[in-house]
């Protein structure tokens, strides 16, 4: 139909000769209609269109004259178009002619416009493109399966309004997974206003993207720095052949990774993948443009002073390093916890089974991205040494004492003994006694032995003191012998206080460290004589106690 409004205008006299020329012989005159819409909803945007045929068998030119509701609406040709109709007008046409018996008309029929619905809508779509390659244009096809006249359409994606309103969409930006969807609307009548819509099936499209990026720590790097670079693939099958090249040429096919250090400042480092598929060819690719300066890259390395210890054992780590640049500073990790220690050497005996050891070297040389370089790993065999508990505790006796010494082990113990023996009596037993000690301090040693050759070593104090006994005179004269006056070492006594006063009653020395003595100076002199010494504090009972005498000062 909408095809009428442009070719009817011309095509009356061809079809009017056409059809004369197919009729043989008309005997009478005849005017008739030839095209009729009897419907308002035959309107097109553009009007209603009516066409009459007819004959007069003389050749005289006739008059036509065309009428809406029985009112004349000027003469016209074969032709008459109405902009617009409503329901009951009425349309006849009619043709004055001339024959030998003078003035005649004849009228068409009468056309009385009707109401006739638009057919409800339907609509599918269809493609070839349901599953694509890369950026590849895919072209979808509505179909109006309705009939239904004066047809409108929208198309979507994941159902977003796209900016295409024609029978065939295309588009070359669609994405794996995405929904492709057309709505037909129409009018119900075209001089109406309700619309009808219909939504069609929907296509899902599948579509292999396949990408590449050239990934590195940093493109600026110094000269002979070992640069690594990592292709990072998507869509793509893991077996695939990674090419990689260097200003164009090809360096190496051997998956994703590379690694060089003989770049030049302004070298390109592509790597590229053929993708071929079933429903798939293409190349993908990416290149990263590398900047070389000439500084040198600091380099760092870490030994270790053995690779297998005994837990507790010491290990000592140093670090090695060239060209660290400016403001450097050093933090050692064991397990990627930081241990506080910031020199080139990390001495430690805290190392467990499965620890490892690294240093990083943090520095403002342009060489480094992130201005921080990792050294490499070390992991120490580190073997368990046996438990070793010490239950006896630390303990004061008086001399002449005898000391039971108790411990115990766990873990796989081969062997165990207490030091030094000559003062025990079972050395090699877990409960020993001690033989009869003097004044004096004692360091008692358990030691257990692992069956994997390693050590456990725990120790108790023992202090042997003896009765509080005060000298009765000292000479402070800087031989090194009996020159202070102080508490003897040794002595089971808590002190609290220790007071020495001259004749006039003057206090010269005070202390409450057991550990100290009087010179024999007091306001920095020494003058011999007699004094009178004052000791307060606790027995070894913890019971308080005071001792008084006097004590000699001889020059």
């Amino acid at each position: 139909m909408k095809l009428i409004p442009y070719l009817l205008i011309i095509l009356p006299l061809f079809f009017l000769s056409e059809v004369r020329g197919q009729i043989a012989a008309p005997t009478a005159p005849y005017i008739t209609m030839r095209i009729k819409p009897s419907s308002i909803c035959d309107y097109d945007g553009n009007g209603l269109y009516f066409v009459v045929e007819y004959y007069t068998g003389s050749p005289a030119p006739a008059t036509l004259q065309w009428y809406l509701n029985d009112a004349p609406v000027g003469v016209s040709d074969l032709t008459r178009r109405f902009p617009s109709l409503n329901v009951g007008d009425s349309v006849y046409c009619t043709m004055t002619y001339v024959d030998d018996s003078g003035s005649k008309t004849l009228k068409t029929e009468t056309v009385v416009m009707g109401y006739e619905e638009n057919k409800p809508p339907a609509v599918m779509i269809a493609s070839l493109d349901t599953f694509i390659c890369g950026r590849t244009t895919a072209t979808f096809r509505a179909y109006n399966v309705s009939s239904a006249l004066y047809p409108k359409y929208e198309w979507f994606v994941n159902g977003i309004a796209t900016p295409e309103h024609l029978p065939t969409f295309s588009t070359d930006k669609l994405k794996d997974g995405d929904r492709v969807q057309c709505r037909m609307s129409v009018l119900t009548c075209s001089t109406g206003s309700t619309i009808l819509t219909a939504e069609s099936n929907v296509i899902t499209v599948g579509v292999i993207n396949p990408s590449i990026d050239v990934i590195t720590a940093s493109e600026t790097i110094c000269a002979a720095n070992r640069t690594s670079f990592t292709a990072k693939a998507d869509g793509i099958d893991p077996n695939t052949v990674y090419t990689w090249r260097i200003n164009g040429n090809t360096v190496g096919t051997n998956g994703n990774f590379y690694v060089t250090d003989a770049l030049k400042d302004g070298d390109e480092v592509s790597c590229t993948v053929s993708v071929h598929t079933a429903s798939c060819r293409l190349q993908v690719g990416d290149t990263v443009k590398i900047k070389v300066l000439q500084e040198k890259a600091p380099t760092l390395a870490v030994s270790a002073s053995a690779d297998t210890v005994c837990e507790g054992v010491p290990v000592t780590f140093t670090a090695t390093t060239l060209n660290e640049g400016r403001g450097a500073s050093y933090q050692w990790m064991i397990n990627g916890a930081k241990t506080g220690r910031s020199s080139k050497t990390l001495v430690t005996k805290e190392l467990k089974p499965g620890d490892s050891v690294w240093l990083l070297l943090t520095t403002k040389s342009p060489c480094i991205p992130n201005n921080q370089l990792q050294s490499n790993s070390i992991a120490i065999q580190v073997k368990p040494a046996p438990g070793v508990a010490m239950i006896t505790n630390d303990t004061s006796v008086m001399t002449g004492s005898v000391v039971q010494l108790r411990a115990a082990t766990t873990g796989n113990t081969a062997m165990f003994r207490w030091k030094p023996e000559a003062l025990l009596t079972s050395p090699q037993s877990f409960t020993t006694f001690s033989k009869p000690l003097t004044t004096g301090e004692y360091k008692f040693l358990f030691e257990a032995t692992g069956s994997n050759g390693c050590i456990s070593t725990e120790g108790v104090t023992i202090k042997v003191l003896q009765t509080l006994y005060m000298p009765n005179s000292f000479t402070p004269n800087g031989d090194g012998i009996n020159d202070l006056f102080r508490v003897p070492p040794g002595s089971a006594f808590h002190l609290e206080e220790f007071s020495i006063f001259d004749k006039w009653g003057n206090k010269v020395f005070v202390t409450g460290d057991i550990a100290k003595g009087w010179d024999g100076r007091y306001k920095n002199k020494i003058l011999p004589g007699t004094y009178v010494y004052f000791i307060r504090g606790k027995d070894l009972d913890r019971k308080d106690a005071v001792v008084k005498g006097t004590v000699a000062l001889i020059r």
